[in-house]
């Protein structure tokens, strides 16, 4: 069953609704971490101040630094962070298929590292709103002017639905767009729009179109329209022209990108690591501004001076201030100390930094390069404490690496090979599936163990090999170095075919087998002269 306008506008209103309560949860957090994001303040003038209530720069610091980590260990554009390979259940690509897949992988990277792309730019953002708001909505196309371009949307205008298993179905974004601007987007506009076209100040008036994408199952698979396809709608939200339905059509993929930090069981939207101690930022945030304010009593405390008018004027302590009193007390003006402590509470302001910069993951990103003891770091101890500290955000990475990661690589591929900018797919790999395989800092962290694994197996296996060395045929030395080798994201171009390396190490054997056989007839040779001449010397037999 189609889905009708009606329809699309009751989704929208259960979406508003749905987020109405992260809503003041994510207005805190952009009030202390991420000022210039609004979701209730409607009154913002552009480029405002918007930094003045905060007082401690350490949550807004940490999330900066967290997603500036995150850009860099996982997609930094100087890095080989993905590689396409074959899914495993399709085995091993000849050396065609690997060179291929080789190639597709560099030509994505090199697209989404060209600044036309937008995807660097668009990467911090996202990382950014993951951190303090645990969500991160991307745009990716649709393609204009022949390119792909990669664009961070604000949450404050992103709401979306999901299903039972969690998926998201529908994604609406909403934006303010003058007139004028509707008419170059659309063929068509309902009449009043016209209307007010023809004035300079009506076309400036701005609507709220709301993009409206979301799965439609219904459509025919093998249809050739764009209403076979994932269907798109844009409609007016609000204004006598509620109603007007501007566009209807369709996406070979969804857009938009909607990665999560984490996610609570029943929840549709996601939660970032500041919003668990969010508490913790407001405390400090008020300690720090009362420190300050001490500070400033400390330095310039009010002053006591007498009142000659005799009138009741209101106590003033704040610092500068000037407390009035009867000239009868007959006492030169002076500082009124209060007594305060600027050092008070600096030890539980410290703890609760430290709290900040832990739930940012800064502990493990900020690795100290040197022990307690100053004593330097290996960097083999460098590497693996790095790599143990890492695996504390293994959950994280798995998900942005299947909501964020994973479709970036799919919509870039895919329209890559749409647009005719990757080489013919080789004959041995056509009907077979591929996956992307993450080989960034992050990703490699959670593989490491295998390598680990497989260097301790053969260092451990090596006492039963003396014992017994028939037992090294157990192990099949190829599949384990190109295993590693794998797992290292070595280029597998340097790699000889496996076929090859079979047949060199068969013709090794046998130029093996036959300097053996020549070596052994030499020594039977030389064995049946020394026995010759042995013979020689003998005494001749008595007649």
């Amino acid at each position: 069953m189609a889905l009708t306008l009606r329809d699309s506008m009751a989704r929208y209103e259960i979406a508003k609704s749905d987020r109405g309560t992260f809503d003041q949860h994510w207005q805190e957090m952009a009030d202390l971490v991420l000022p210039t994001r609004d979701f209730t303040v409607t009154n913002r003038q552009q480029g405002e101040q918007r930094r003045i209530p905060i007082f401690d720069g350490t949550a807004p610091l940490a999330n900066d630094t967290l997603a500036s980590a995150l850009h860099f260990l996982l997609t930094n554009p100087a890095d080989r962070w993905v590689d396409i390979q074959l899914e495993e259940y399709e085995g091993e690509p000849d050396q065609e298929g690997a060179a291929w897949l080789y190639d597709t992988t560099n030509r994505i990277l090199t697209y989404l590292s060209w600044p036309i792309s937008g995807f660097p730019t668009a990467a911090h953002e996202v990382y950014q709103d993951l951190g303090a708001f645990g969500n991160g909505p991307c745009q990716a196309g649709p393609p204009k002017l022949g390119l792909l371009r990669f664009t961070s949307r604000s949450l404050g205008g992103m709401h979306w639905l999901d299903d039972d298993e969690g998926n998201i179905t529908d994604v609406f974004r909403t934006t303010e767009v003058r007139i004028r601007d509707l008419a170059v987007m659309f063929d068509s506009l309902p009449s009043s729009l016209q209307g007010m076209l023809r004035t300079a100040s009506g076309a400036e008036e701005k609507r709220c179109l709301v993009h409206h994408v979301w799965e439609r199952r219904d459509r025919d698979p093998m249809g050739q329209t764009n209403l076979d396809m994932p269907w798109s709608r844009y409609f007016l939200d609000g204004g006598a022209d509620r109603d007007a339905e501007l566009d209807v059509g369709g996406f070979l993929e969804n857009p938009y990108l909607t990665p999560r930090w984490s996610k609570a069981s029943e929840e549709t939207y996601g939660r970032g690591p500041g919003m668990s101690v969010l508490p913790t930022i407001k405390a400090v945030n008020a300690m720090s501004r009362d420190q300050l304010l001490a500070s400033a009593l400390a330095l310039r405390p009010p002053m006591a001076v007498w009142d000659t008018q005799l009138k009741y004027r209101k106590l003033d302590l704040n610092p500068g201030g000037i407390i009035w009193m009867s000239q009868s007390a007959r006492e030169p003006p002076k500082a009124v100390v209060t007594g305060t402590d600027p050092n008070a509470g600096q030890l539980t302001i410290e703890r609760a930094q430290a709290m900040i910069e832990k739930a940012y993951y800064l502990d493990t990103i900020e690795l100290p390069l040197v022990r307690k003891s100053h004593s330097a770091m290996t960097a083999e101890e460098i590497i693996a404490r790095r790599q143990q500290a890492l695996a504390k955000a293994s959950p994280i990475i798995s998900r942005l690496q299947a909501e964020w990661l994973q479709p970036v690589i799919s919509r870039t591929f895919s329209w890559l090979m749409r647009s005719g900018n990757l080489l013919p797919v080789p004959e041995s790999l056509s009907g077979r599936r591929l996956r992307p395989v993450f080989t960034s800092p992050l990703a490699q962290s959670q593989r490491s163990s295998e390598i680990r694994n497989i260097n301790e197996a053969l260092q451990e296996s090596s006492l039963a090999i003396q014992t017994d060395p028939s037992a090294v045929l157990n192990l099949d030395a190829n599949k384990a170095f190109r295993r590693i080798w794998s797992l290292r994201n070595a280029d597998p171009r340097l790699l000889r075919p496996i076929r090859l390396v079979q047949q060199m190490q068969q013709q090794q054997a046998q130029q093996a087998e036959l300097a053996q056989q020549a070596t052994t007839a030499r020594e039977l040779a030389a064995a049946g002269k020394d026995a010759s001449v042995a013979l020689q010397g003998l005494p001749a037999p008595a007649a």
